[in-house]
């Protein structure tokens, strides 16, 4: 699936601001229920990144969390019990407890999704919503986490609040391991010095 050139970077956001590792703050009460979800809305984990074997695997390696993968061939594939939702191990013992985040296309950079929810203790169940105008309801309609590049405007009267995490590491990346922030991208606009004489109607 292809995304605007306006694309800055990928970035994780939230309607309010709570901590998320469990082990000190309850972040659920801040969110819906995975079980609010028509889950034929989502797609299945076998249709979506989630089994790309390669992206897959240096998840495994790099987080440790081989609970939350299952063995393909000559790699690994994303555990979706319920073939359409992923579970961090921070809420994989009771997913009534996880808060629901939403990918798009298929499955954008949700490697590094699951890399930051092991990491980080997120209580996050991943799924990627089967459609752009399914991504843009589920992230209107329920509380949850999601994605968003700048400057679009689709979530922007939500007023959504980043999640900051450690600065991006292009080398780390380069080799599979996902867990600091996405990269950035400077977005600016260009003008010729010499406009006005190229295009003086267009020149104000």
């Amino acid at each position: 699936m292809s995304w605007p050139l306006v694309l800055v970077h990928l970035r994780m956001y939230f309607v309010r601001k709570p901590g998320y590792n469990t082990t000190y703050h309850n972040p659920k009460q801040y969110f819906d229920s995975i079980s609010s979800v028509n889950i034929s809305e989502l797609q299945l984990c076998s249709e979506t990144q989630m089994s790309n074997k390669e992206a897959m695997s240096d998840y495994a390696q790099y987080s440790g969390d081989y609970d939350g993968v299952v063995p393909e061939g000559d790699g690994y594939i994303a555990k979706c019990p319920d073939g359409r939702w992923w579970f961090s191990p921070a809420c994989r013992h009771d997913t009534s407890t996880c808060i629901p985040l939403f990918a798009a296309g298929t499955g954008w950079k949700v490697q590094a999704m699951m890399q930051w929810a092991t990491a980080y203790g997120i209580p996050a169940a991943i799924g990627t919503s089967d459609g752009w105008s399914n991504f843009v309801s589920h992230v209107k309609l329920f509380r949850s986490l999601h994605y968003w590049w700048v400057p679009d405007s689709t979530f922007i009267d939500m007023q959504p609040a980043e999640v900051v995490f450690p600065r991006h590491s292009a080398l780390e990346w380069a080799a599979g391991d996902k867990k600091t922030g996405g990269s950035g991208s400077y977005v600016s606009k260009m003008v010729s010095q010499n406009l006005q004489s190229k295009a003086p109607c267009y020149h104000h």
